[in-house]
């Protein structure tokens, strides 16, 4: 079943980020940082994916893109599905909502990145229709 995220998802937001995705963030600060994202509607899109037996078991979490030099789009920040729900339409059902909601406000497009050791997600995303467009590089760096 696909809804919308709520706080009490937290913790199985948590335990598919380290499990799934391997961002292992603590608890706590998943459940703060959620809180914080859920108060902002308008910048954020989140969906959950709920088997009945097993609780939540992937989610897809886009954050509008706008910029001075593209229309505005959805950046797609997560998606994650278990790995043991892969290969049951979760993913293309997390992935169809999200451009769903994304078209109920009028946004022209949905974007993502992908990191370049995960061809099977690269394999899913041709599939679902979206194109690569480019190869770049990440740089972080933390202040603070």
């Amino acid at each position: 079943m696909l809804r919308p995220m709520i706080q009490a998802d937290a913790a199985a937001i948590q335990q598919l980020n380290a499990h799934d995705l391997g961002y292992d963030f603590p608890l706590p600060s998943v459940d703060e940082k959620l809180a914080e994202i859920l108060s902002d509607t308008k910048h954020h899109l989140l969906l959950v994916y709920q088997e009945s037996e097993a609780g939540v078991v992937g989610y897809v979490h886009g954050e509008l893109y706008e910029t001075l030099y593209a229309p505005t789009m959805v950046n797609v920040l997560a998606l994650v599905v278990s790995k043991d729900y892969e290969k049951r339409g979760i993913g293309k059902t997390l992935l169809t909502g999200l451009e769903t909601e994304a078209a109920k406000r009028g946004i022209q497009g949905i974007r993502l990145n992908s990191g370049a050791s995960r061809t099977a997600a690269h394999q899913f995303y041709h599939h679902m229709g979206y194109r690569m467009d480019k190869d770049q590089k990440r740089f972080i760096k933390f202040i603070g």
